[in-house]
């Protein structure tokens, strides 16, 4: 199986017989490979492997990518969408010499083991893992957009099956990515007209063509599994300047077994010993056949990094902290290269944000993904991952709520994605319980390699964004929607002034006070500030502890706090929230303490912010009359 050089970059213009040749033989070869891969693991997806390996074999054939180029960031990309498709994945990986052939035979599906049941960024040559079907077009828009944000000229192919196109998601991506004139970016749908429940046109009509086609695709119906129209169709796609391009590829569940062929069960289920014992003859002449993958040039492309910012604004005033971050932003990327600043990803809410600004400055760093939060993130993930500094920012209902399956997968391919969301907790007032995110805490808590930032004022949220910009991980800085008081100290200057630093991770004593300590964060820091005046006026020493990273617990301070009566204030779901942390955080390191925490019962209504912390026991002086309820039924028991 000798491949024409010319295959690369799909540069010849049509296959020759003895290319078509050569290509059968390789499929069949990597056929058997998917065969026996499943067997040795005892479970695995066959149907949807053998309907797509052609157009995987042919895309990796004919793109940049090799063993040699696997971490260069301008190496053409692979997104496999449907994930079950991993025996087909890793069989080309390990035939194009990304990973070792025994290894993946004995690790597959095996804990202990990098090649998991679906594919996973720990195998070497997979650009993104994949498992919740929908999300991988919305990908592929990222690291399309990343290529131009990059100047580099690279491409992205995305391989989905038929039915994961009920997904609106995937309608969110097609509009983003001709919108965005991503000529670099190809479709495949596998669409071998099957999914777990039948006919995929019984489940729900697709209409793809028309489809595709309606949202400005150039659209390549084909037969899937055809050496010479596969070809064609990727070099047309390959060549394509300013049209994103869908191969949609007429194929056969089970392509290469015609016992199992045309069959939905065969989706995920394995063959009997027989049918095992009739695959392996069929495919017997291929077995042992050698895969001489093509040899590619080296690209040898320098990586990119994030600098921290040196820069930072202290404001004296009163001053929304969404307004504060917008500057924040701007000011980093101002002092960076055109291509190392960030890119913002919104969803048409930039001006109630405060990103507005920076996207106007910024036209090339910005994209516009309008209401559709699960592509948007999606797209951040994608740019994320291919080295780009990619912030999405809407409300906090809209950032971390709604798209939090789509979060989640970008926490697990490690795609460092920033957040900047506002308008959390009740801060938000009138809009009501839809628009009052007040779960962001018990959220972002379930994410693994995640940060979570509550800034207090302009200051701190000044600091902590240009922090987070200059991180390597992923991570949110959530604030609320109103003018915020700035945070002084008791000598009247402000607390996160010029000297002040964010740590992720440390905690600020505001206040400090023998009696009790008040902890809060963000909105109602203020407030916890303001009760604890009132409350020394009854003589009672309060301390205010401000814990901005609920995530990141400090020890130090909570010890400290810990040594008299803790009371957590937080307009958040009361069950999930800092409160919640702490306990959990006490219980563990065997710190003995009196807590209390007071937060959101049940959804809030409609009302000004000042009514509606009024009304559920959250403002100032509310604040000091559980804490004096709280000693008075104290000193009554004694």
């Amino acid at each position: 199986m000798q491949f024409d050089s010319g295959i690369f970059k799909f540069q010849k213009p049509a296959l020759s017989r003895q290319d078509c040749a050569a290509f059968h033989d390789a499929s069949m070869r990597l056929r058997s490979d998917i065969l026996e891969l499943i067997a040795a693991a005892g479970s695995g997806h066959l149907g949807g492997s053998y309907s797509t390996i052609d157009a995987l074999l042919m895309a990796y054939l004919g793109g940049t990518m090799s063993a040699e180029n696997a971490d260069d960031p301008a190496r053409d990309r692979v997104i496999v969408s449907h994930g079950h498709i991993s025996p087909a994945v890793y069989t080309v990986l390990a035939a194009m010499g990304y990973i070792p052939r025994d290894a993946l035979f004995r690790e597959y599906r095996r804990v202990p083991g990098r090649y998991e049941g679906h594919p996973s960024t720990a195998a070497r040559g997979v650009d993104w893992g994949s498992g919740s079907l929908g999300q991988g077009l919305s990908v592929g828009c990222g690291m399309a957009l990343a290529a131009k944000a990059q100047g580099y000229a690279s491409h992205t192919f995305v391989f989905m099956g038929d039915g994961e196109n009920d997904k609106g998601q995937i309608t969110e991506a097609m509009a983003l990515a001709a919108k965005y004139k991503l000529g670099s970016l190809t479709a495949f749908v596998d669409y071998n007209g099957l999914q777990c429940s039948g006919d995929v046109d019984t489940v729900l009509p697709l209409h793809l063509p028309e489809r595709y086609a309606a949202y400005g695709w150039k659209v390549l119906c084909i037969n899937g599994h055809d050496p010479a129209a596969l070809y064609d169709a990727f070099r047309t796609a390959y060549q394509s300047e300013d049209t994103p391009c869908v191969i949609i590829g007429r194929t056969v569940m089970g392509k290469g077994l015609p016992f199992i062929e045309n069959n939905e069960k065969y989706h995920g289920s394995f063959l009997d010993a027989a049918q095992l014992a009739e695959a392996r003859a069929l495919l017997a002449p291929y077995r042992d056949l050698p895969f001489c993958a093509p040899e590619k040039p080296v690209l040898h492309t320098a990586q990119q990094s994030w600098p921290q910012s040196a820069g930072r604004r202290t404001y004296t005033e009163p001053e929304a902290c969404r307004k504060a971050a917008g500057e924040a932003l701007r000011d980093y990327a101002a002092g960076l290269p055109e291509l190392q600043r960030p890119v913002t990803i919104d969803c048409d809410v930039a001006p109630s944000t405060g990103l507005a600004a920076f996207m106007k400055e910024n036209p090339g760093r910005s994209v516009q993904c309008g209401i559709a939060e699960q592509n948007a993130v999606c797209v951040a993930g994608g740019m994320a991952a291919s080295g780009v500094n990619a912030v999405f920012s809407t409300f906090a209902s809209f950032a971390l709520g709604e798209p939090y399956g789509q979060i989640r997968s970008c926490t697990m391919n490690h795609a460092p994605i920033k957040i900047l969301t506002t308008h959390c907790g009740l801060d938000v007032g009138p809009d009501g319980k839809t628009h009052q995110c007040i779960d962001y805490i018990g959220l972002a808590a379930n994410l693994f390699g995640f940060s979570l930032i509550l800034p207090a004022d302009a200051n701190q949220t000044d600091r902590a964004v240009r922090y987070l910009a200059g991180s390597p991980e992923a991570g949110c800085v959530a604030v609320g929607r109103s003018v915020l008081p700035i945070v002084k100290k008791e000598d009247g200057t402000p607390l996160f002034g010029p000297e002040y630093t964010f740590t992720y991770g440390r905690a600020d004593w505001v206040r400090t006070g023998a009696d009790a300590t008040i902890i809060s964060y963000g909105t109602l820091l203020h407030a916890a500030v303001e009760a604890a005046a009132q409350l020394a006026q009854q003589g009672l020493r309060c301390g205010v502890l401000n814990i901005s990273c609920p995530l990141a617990l400090d020890e130090t301070a909570l010890r400290q706090a810990a040594r008299g009566l803790m009371f957590v204030v937080e307009d958040h779901n009361v069950r999930t929230g800092l409160g919640s942390q702490i306990a959990l955080f006490l219980a563990q390191n065997g710190i003995a303490a009196q807590l209390r925490c007071y937060g959101l019962e049940r959804y809030g209504g409609s009302a000004k912010s000042a009514e509606l912390y009024r009304l559920y026991g959250l403002d100032a002086a509310a604040i000091a009359g559980h804490i004096t309820a709280f000693f008075e039924e104290g000193a009554q028991k004694k």
